[in-house]
């Protein structure tokens, strides 16, 4: 009986906790841009099936959109870019994540001290 009550206490606190809401990085994109030179990456992270950020340093960041859906496991460790991150193009080079291959259809920049308030950046 009291692990009856264990598990439906389990339950109870899972439906209690809320998952965060997803980001509108489109709120923080600063400029539209058609190239990235030299790319120092940094980090990235996946906003969306989509979408992903990525980090040149600590205080520069670009929003990329690809044309499909390329990031449907946001937990694997690597990512790279079909041409080195020396210069990456709008249309011209792709995302390289999971054994996937997904062009670049958007690059825009990303205010990082409007995500900075907002605490979205570590």
């Amino acid at each position: 009986m009291r692990i009856l009550f264990s598990l439906l206490a389990l339950l109870l606190s899972a439906c209690a906790t809320k998952p965060a809401e997803p980001v509108d990085w489109q709120q923080y994109t600063s400029s539209e841009e058609q190239q990235i030179r030299s790319l120092s990456l940094s980090r990235f992270e996946i906003a969306s099936r989509d979408q992903v950020i990525v980090w040149d340093g600590i205080n520069k960041a670009y929003l990329l959109t690809t044309t499909t859906g390329c990031f449907l496991d946001s937990t694997l460790p690597a990512l790279a870019f079909s041409r080195g991150n020396a210069l990456i193009r709008v249309r011209s080079d792709a995302v390289l994540y999971g054994g996937q291959r997904c062009t670049i259809k958007r690059i825009q920049g990303l205010d990082v001290l409007k995500m900075r308030q907002d605490n979205l950046t570590p």
